[in-house]
């Protein structure tokens, strides 16, 4: 009785505190409006974060009492209970009434739609329970498959379950401007990667097994756990996958977030898993063919290929699914995200082919070296193949992807030259290279002082050297290459004439209609009219006038383009 009684004072203490301050901030906003982004957006985050904490509470309340109600009977009436119990009765109605009382305001007030609040508050709810019950049901999954304990989650599974569908609901009922379907690629995300890992598993465990079957070796119990639980990762991951993206995210409107999803996690997380199994594998064979290999038997020597073959195949599925997704296709009109796609993927071949470079000097240089150092450093014939092996990926994925690019460039000089995706691959590869070769080149003095010094204990010169004289060669002839483009772009492009645009529309983004037409754009807003301009017919527009100073007026009629002049 006296517990009971103290929770009831906790609850009214807590819940006066809630209402005390709900009812001040709304008094305050309803008497003095405040302008966005001033103390009104404070308050909108302290209120979300107040019911972010309030639902923490109540599912950890709300979990340890459903995990004792079903699997622990014997301590309901022991100490044990006073937690969650207390969790519970403070937690939940300071959620209930906190909740209906923005629920409200949700519905009543748009600008609330608009608020950095909600929508960092729905998403992060929506992750974290996600999260949370696809961890639960893997552990549960895992369980069951190998007879271990697994009730201890199933409470946790539940209740983060719940708070995922309440959610939802919500976010369907009224989606939030800031963030609005970040949830949904986070998920895709996650859905992907457990659907990946796990026939990535299933693919390992197939070739290890059936490499120890040809060392008389019985891997049927093992392989049969590991394809259970990579069913298990499949399973789950394709639930998640195919609920947030093909039911939801594919649908979406392809926003910044849909193509960072799309070209980050599809086409760049595909290409380097990939590029990487791809290479390994090759490695593997090159290496029993031509090099040192160090085992004696092909089954022992092949027997870790299961990673990369994996890593590998899921890869390329990964990337060519992405691939399509975009819409691909080189009959239409390139767009800033083809450019986005060879400008990405030629970076990472680059890269790639930069490295083997770096490593074929090096394995040059060691010949030099004395025997004992050579030995030090591993077998010469195994470190040209690697090189060899990385050109052999890498190379055809980047003179593919930069030749789209240069003939994008000869085609339409002006316009691909003066695009941002290209613009930023090239002061990347200037400045990553750059600040490479600057290392490089600070260790390389370092060394020849210290041998000039005398200060150098052991081991050869050329031995210290070899690296950074492979890194300044590398950075310096990729630099040297991408300037000479740089300067023959520069020359192809024909110099263009700025003019001046006073443009009066309904419209906000102006950067791309001045890239294309090569004008300066004073927008004046109409507020008489929605906008519902297209960027195509307003840049056709300007360039088919005359004159250096132009007056554009977007309306309901079309874009009519007057040539002015000062007075």
């Amino acid at each position: 009785m006296f517990m009971i009684t103290g929770l009831l004072v906790q609850l009214a203490i807590v819940g006066g505190i809630a209402y005390a301050i709900v009812s001040a901030v709304r008094g305050r906003s309803e008497r003095s409006p405040v302008a966005p982004g001033g103390a009104i957006s404070i308050r909108r985050l302290f209120q979300y974060a107040l019911l972010l904490a309030a639902l923490a509470v109540s599912a950890f309340g709300v979990g340890g009492l459903l995990s004792r109600a079903i699997f622990d009977a014997a301590v309901r009436r022991s100490g044990d209970l006073a937690g969650p119990l207390a969790l519970t009765v403070t937690g939940v109605p300071v959620f209930w009434i906190l909740g209906r009382w923005i629920w409200q305001h949700l519905k009543t007030d748009p600008k609330e739609h608009d608020s950095v609040g909600w929508g960092l508050y729905i998403n992060v709810v929506l992750l974290g329970s996600l999260i949370t019950a696809v961890s639960t049901a893997s552990v549960i999954a895992y369980g069951i498959i190998n007879g271990n304990r697994y009730d201890t989650v199933v409470a946790t599974f539940v209740v983060a379950t719940a708070v995922w569908v309440g959610h939802w609901v919500a976010w369907r009922r009224i989606p939030p401007t800031v963030l609005e379907i970040f949830h949904l690629m986070a998920g895709s995300a996650i859905g992907l990667g457990s659907m990946a890992g796990g026939a990535g598993f299933v693919i390992d465990s197939t070739i290890h097994a059936a490499f120890e079957h040809t060392r008389g070796v019985d891997a049927t119990r093992l392989l049969d756990n590991n394809l259970k639980m990579a069913l298990v990762a499949i399973g789950i991951g394709g639930v998640v996958w195919s609920w947030h993206w093909l039911r939801n995210g594919l649908q979406a409107e392809r926003t910044t977030l849909w193509h960072a999803y799309v070209i980050l996690f599809g086409v760049l997380g595909g290409l380097v898993a990939a590029v990487t199994g791809g290479a390994f594998t090759l490695f593997l064979i090159l290496t029993w063919l031509f090099g040192e290999p160090d085992a004696t038997t092909t089954a022992a020597h092949f027997q870790n290929s299961g990673p990369a073959i994996a890593a590998g195949t899921i890869g390329v599925a990964v990337w060519f699914y992405h691939r399509a997704i975009l819409g691909f296709d080189r009959a239409k009109v390139r767009t800033d995200i083809d450019r986005i796609y060879d400008y990405l993927v030629s970076g990472v071949a680059l890269a790639t082919v930069a490295g083997a470079l770096t490593t074929l000097i090096v394995a040059v240089m060691s010949v030099f070296e004395s025997s004992d150092a050579v030995s030090r450093g591993g077998s010469d014939a195994n470190i040209v193949i690697s090189a060899i092996t990385l050109l052999l990926v890498a190379g055809p994925i980047w003179a593919i992807a930069w030749r789209r690019a240069q003939t994008a460039l000869a085609a339409s000089p002006d316009e691909e030259g003066s695009s941002s995706s290209r613009r930023i691959y090239l002061f990347a590869v200037f400045g990553i290279g750059g600040a490479i070769a600057f290392g490089a080149l600070i260790r390389l003095v370092f060394v020849l002082f210290e041998a000039m010094l005398g200060e150098r204990s052991g081991g050869t010169l050329l031995a210290d050297i070899k690296i950074p004289i492979a890194l300044l060669a590398t950075t310096s002839a990729v630099a040297a290459y991408h300037w000479s483009v740089y300067k023959a772009e520069r020359t192809i492009q024909e110099p263009a004439t700025w003019r001046n645009v006073t443009m009066v529309w309904a419209g906000s983004d102006v950067r791309q209609i001045e890239d294309r037409s090569h004008v300066r754009i004073t927008p004046i807003l109409r507020t008489d009219i929605a906008d519902t301009s297209s960027p195509d017919a307003i840049v056709a527009a300007i360039d088919s006038a005359e004159g250096d100073l132009l007056m554009v007026v977007v309306g309901a009629a079309g874009v009519e383009v007057i040539p002015v002049a000062p007075r």
